[in-house]
């Protein structure tokens, strides 16, 4: 087991009830993320590397030009090692933010996911979907990251941005 000292496990204690119910989605996270993000200064980018409906009508263009449909969606998953891994948000911590003893800024890596989605019922709450977890490719591809000196971290909320930053 990789020993982490960066966020990257669901906890479900972290987030109150209230905005659990609110069943934000992983395009809300990144939204908030990107915004908070942009107002501490911080540049940053969202990185759409799964593309659903651009990866959709590649398959089609690339099965049509001859490519099997499990070999273009392989290549367009990331099998091939060019995307695999390749988290939500990039952007770089200038130094006037970081205020570290370093005049350059740091590389920042965000995994977004969404989060735990509930209900309130008569007796309370029930869960109506599971929190997002990171793949094995992003674990690796944070740790990396990581080992190299920049900030990363997986995010549930916004919120969860004070954990990541330094």
């Amino acid at each position: 087991m990789v020993e982490r000292s960066y966020l990257w496990q669901w906890d479900r204690t972290r987030y109150k009830t209230s905005w659990l119910c609110l069943r934000p989605s992983e395009a809300d996270i990144q939204a908030a993320a990107i915004a908070r993000l942009s107002y501490l200064g911080i540049p940053a980018a969202v990185v759409d590397a799964g593309a659903k409906k651009l990866r959709g009508r590649a398959i089609g263009a690339l099965r049509r030009q001859g490519l099997g449909a499990r070999d273009a969606s392989a290549l367009l998953r990331g099998e091939t090692g060019i995307l695999a891994g390749l988290v939500d948000i990039v952007g770089t911590i200038p130094p006037q933010v970081h205020r570290l003893a370093f005049p350059w800024g740091i590389p920042l890596y965000i995994e977004c996911k969404a989060a735990e989605h509930l209900e309130p019922t008569l007796s309370g709450f029930r869960q109506v979907a599971s929190p997002g977890k990171p793949t094995p490719d992003q674990l690796a591809f944070l740790d990396a990251m990581h080992g190299a000196g920049a900030c990363v971290g997986v995010i549930w909320s916004c919120d969860d941005l004070r954990e990541v930053l330094p």
